[in-house]
């Protein structure tokens, strides 16, 4: 099942182009693995996966101001937070206190090196915890997070996939 949902832009009220509308997946069904990192729920366990439309950048490199940085990050952190209500909405109930499986799958124009990788989706997964999907993201939680990026020029942004463990 999949649906679209059309976001306003900040600035000037209008709506977002069609490559940064808002689309959101919620598999019904089980799958037998998660895409990012090979995780492998358990048995019977539902999964919610859902995409995130996204220009990544590492905030850790490069000679932006704090402020172009902070506005970005917040932006980042909201389109993953409207994502992951609409999937969590549209599919499976995933109890909140438990510790999830979490794959995160970035599309980009180039590479990034494993830091600049995790640096740039922190914000995402910051949205992940404002839906309330998880419960937290430090280590005491036991989420567990898999990284993983292709390059893809025409459609970038992040595919999400959150499972119990």
């Amino acid at each position: 099942m999949s649906t679209s949902v059309g976001v306003q832009s900040r600035e000037r009220g209008t709506p977002l182009a069609k490559s940064q509308q808002v689309r959101a997946v919620a598999v019904r069904e089980t799958q037998p693995t998660l895409a990012p990192g090979g995780l492998t729920p358990p048995s019977g366990a539902p999964v919610v996966g859902f995409f995130v439309p996204a220009q990544l950048h590492n905030p850790l490199n490069g000679r932006r101001h704090w402020r172009t940085v902070a506005r970005w990050a917040k932006d980042l952190r909201e389109r993953s937070h409207l994502c992951a209500l609409t999937a969590a909405r549209l599919g499976p109930t995933l109890p909140y206190m438990y510790p999830k499986r979490v794959g995160l799958k970035a599309q980009t124009f180039n590479r990034f090196d494993q830091d600049g990788l995790r640096a740039a989706l922190k914000p995402l997964v910051d949205g992940l915890v404002d839906a309330k999907l998880l419960a937290g993201d430090a280590p005491g939680h036991g989420n567990e997070f898999a990284y993983e990026q292709t390059i893809n020029r025409k459609e970038r942004g992040v595919w999400v996939t959150v499972a119990v463990r």
